[in-house]
């Protein structure tokens, strides 16, 4: 349907397996999507990526330490870092 997220596994099923789900907060995009990827785990977000060097995840959908399925994908909240707006005028 139109707005649909479709993940596609290609090759072999999914892990049953189960990880934690890391904090991510105050990473950026980049950093935590690396992150995520090495633990079968993806992320997603409805903010605009503008600048990945002034923006971090300030809340994400699941919470730190909970047990997800392999293949999720997480919701995660940009803003824009004070640290990395210093300097920039």
């Amino acid at each position: 349907a139109n707005g649909s997220t479709i993940l596609l596994y290609a090759g072999k099923e999914p892990s049953a397996d189960k990880e934690t789900m890391p904090d991510l907060s105050n990473l950026s995009y980049q950093t935590a999507r690396d992150r995520m990827a090495a633990l079968g785990l993806y992320i997603k977000t409805s903010s605009s990526i503008t600048d990945t060097a002034a923006q971090v995840i300030s809340g994400q959908s699941v919470a730190a330490g909970t047990q997800i399925d392999h293949g999720t994908v997480v919701e995660v909240t940009l803003v824009t870092s004070d640290s990395g707006m210093l300097g920039r005028y």
